[in-house]
């Protein structure tokens, strides 16, 4: 089970600076253990069959240098001991899914899918939207410029306000003394009387979180809007996206987690997704 003094873990590959500050930054902040985690696996599977031993051993050096210029860099920055750094043969998305069984924060960098990753079977941070047992948050990379906004935002589901979506954006905002920005966008197909009462229901329910957390200032925003369209636009004005999980079961027009996969590929901050929302 996953608690706050469970390790914040960062996927690491070549070229993602920000998703390996954005994870020491959390470390730090709440005084936990990073660890760093790489796989030569998805490469090396397909590269072993086509070439043999040789490539397998060129991805594992490959990899212990990406480990080693990670080291570099927590060292260089000074806040953390006792980092943990691990080299893996397994898949990425094996790998990650079962570091995040005992991560209090799984972190990896945004990732285009080339020949290799469709061969495989699609990005890693895709498969691990549906997968991670704990809240995952993806980095836009490499393009991903840090300018704060002093605001996270949350996207709340077509029908209710997910508990486990508000515990973690509400704890966020507090832990890092932003505004919370809770975002309703729902498709203009739904017919008003509906809307009046799902946002009522969503407006009693907030009041609840506003007195368990006093000290965060919440702006409830609702929307008529595309809720894809909605959410890529407020990444552009916050620090972070909070999102629930995709649910392959979910209609469009009904859920943010539905989305999730395409606000990843156009957001303009980190995104984090949440199980069990």
């Amino acid at each position: 089970m996953n608690s706050p003094l469970n390790p914040v873990v960062v996927g690491v590959v070549g070229q993602q600076p920000y998703a390996l500050q954005f994870a020491a930054d959390e470390a730090h902040l709440r005084q936990t253990a990073l660890r760093v985690v790489h796989s030569a696996g998805n490469s090396a599977q397909v590269a072993d069959f086509y070439a043999g031993n040789e490539i397998y051993d060129a991805l594992q050096q490959a990899g212990r240098e990406i480990l080693q210029e990670a080291q570099e860099a927590v060292d260089a920055d000074g806040r953390l001991s006792g980092t943990t750094y691990s080299l893996s043969a397994r898949t990425p998305v094996d790998l990650l899914e079962s570091e995040s069984l005992e991560a209090a924060l799984l972190i990896v960098g945004s990732d285009e899918i080339n020949w290799l990753d469709r061969l495989l079977g699609g990005s890693v941070t895709g498969r691990l939207a549906f997968h991670a047992h704990c809240p995952l948050v993806v980095v836009q990379e490499p393009n991903f410029t840090p300018t704060p906004t002093e605001t996270v935002v949350v996207a709340l589901d077509g029908e209710e306000a997910d508990a486990a979506l508000l515990t973690f954006a509400f704890e966020w905002a507090d832990l890092h003394h932003l505004d919370l920005r809770v975002l309703h966008a729902t498709d203009p197909r739904w017919l008003p009387a509906d809307l009046r009462i799902m946002r009522a229901n969503i407006s009693e329910v907030l009041a609840g979180w506003r007195e368990m957390y006093p000290e965060v200032t919440v702006h409830l925003e609702f929307a008529s809007a595309d809720p894809e369209d909605a959410c890529v636009r407020a990444t552009g004005t916050a620090d972070l996206i909070v999102m629930g999980r995709p649910s392959r079961r979910s209609l469009p027009f009904l859920s943010a987690g539905s989305i999730v996969p395409h606000v990843i590929s156009a957001a303009h901050c980190p995104i984090a997704i949440i199980p069990g929302a």
